[in-house]
């Protein structure tokens, strides 16, 4: 069996107990000791800076531990296992051989969603390491899955042996990878979970006087686990799935391509009438610069002179002298006889 096989298929996947399961989750890299990371998703600062904030706001514990004194503290023990991509075959092969099947929950076909198989790889692994880990909050986060190539985390997360009566079902989110990282994704589910669990628990006493609860207490209480139930209901299962995709997946897929069909018939119907705008203030121009060009030929049709002096081409009218000199030499001339006849 490969190693990529040890990681998709719960079933494969080293128990504590075991001589690879230390190597494989990394103790000597990031020295938490209830974290399990294979593929290095949370660098050594983040594995190291996630424990302290973590410890500073409750007492945990690994439930990794295979002495009395570790099992039975009071310590919450919590565990966390990383995985880079998980397979929806390898997870099906693994709970359909698995006597407890009925007890996961899975529908008895093998198309079931993204959600109902990483709920089924924690559940499975879980129910493994149970032997060797007594874990109160076992958080399991799968960064994709293949060999669909579906690049979408999806983490689980389940409670168990001290706070098993937080929830009768596992809370399960898809994140956007874009968006969110893997340490930010851990750390406020985390933070979400502790402080939600840090509520006054219901003691039990013996005494008949301490087992009159506080009504107000008990309301407070039912309350919280009201709405633990209602916001960790698995919202996916409700849709159903087609050939092994979410219905929803479709419905989505739809209302995008509508989108893109909406989108283009407004693009072009916009760009129409704005062809058709350009043409009308084309016509308009040109009709403007006819109508100018028939009045200037009309005006010159009826010899306009639009300055005096001028003619109607626009040529200067210059008046001829020549009439005038030769009144003006006749003149000379016929004094002049008259004076020499005078001598």
């Amino acid at each position: 069996m490969s190693a990529v096989n040890h990681l998709t298929d719960p079933c494969q996947f080293p128990l504590p107990s075991s001589k690879f399961f230390k190597p494989l989750c990394q103790f000597d890299y990031h020295e938490v000791p209830w974290l399990c990371d294979p593929s290095g998703l949370l660098s050594r600062t983040e594995a190291e800076i996630l424990d302290i904030s973590l410890r500073k706001l409750s007492n945990i514990s690994s439930c990794f531990c295979d002495t009395d004194e570790c099992l039975y503290d009071s310590t919450i023990k919590i565990s966390l296992l990383l995985i880079p991509y998980g397979s929806v075959a390898s997870i099906d092969s693994c709970v359909s051989a698995s006597p407890f099947a009925t007890g996961l929950g899975l529908p008895s076909s093998k198309t079931y969603t993204f959600a109902s198989a990483a709920v089924a790889y924690a559940r499975e692994i879980s129910r493994r390491w149970s032997g060797q880990c007594q874990s109160d909050i076992t958080i399991v986060y799968i960064q994709s899955w293949q060999p669909e190539h579906f690049r979408k985390p999806f983490v689980v997360r389940l409670f168990q042996n001290k706070f098993a009566e937080f929830s009768s079902q596992p809370f399960v989110q898809s994140f956007n990878r874009d968006t969110s990282s893997v340490y930010e994704i851990i750390n406020s589910l985390f933070v979400e979970t502790l402080r939600l669990v840090s509520t006054p628990p219901l003691h039990h006493h013996h005494h008949s006087s301490s087992q009159q609860q506080n009504p107000k207490d008990r309301q407070i209480r039912q309350k919280i686990v009201q709405k633990t139930k209602n916001s960790f209901s698995n919202y996916f299962e409700s849709w159903g799935n087609l050939g092994g995709v979410p219905l929803w997946a479709f419905a989505l897929g739809s209302g995008l391509l509508l989108l893109v069909v909406i989108a283009i018939y407004v693009m072009t119907f916009v760009t129409e009438r704005l062809a058709v705008q350009k043409q009308i203030l084309k016509k308009q121009s040109i009709s403007v610069s006819r109508y100018n060009n028939e009045r200037w030929r009309a005006a010159s049709s009826h010899n306009y002179n639009p300055v005096p002096g001028t003619s109607a081409t626009g040529n200067r009218i210059v008046k001829s002298t020549m009439p005038m000199f030769r009144q003006f030499s006749g003149d000379r001339k016929s004094k002049g006889v008259v004076a020499g006849n005078k001598i």
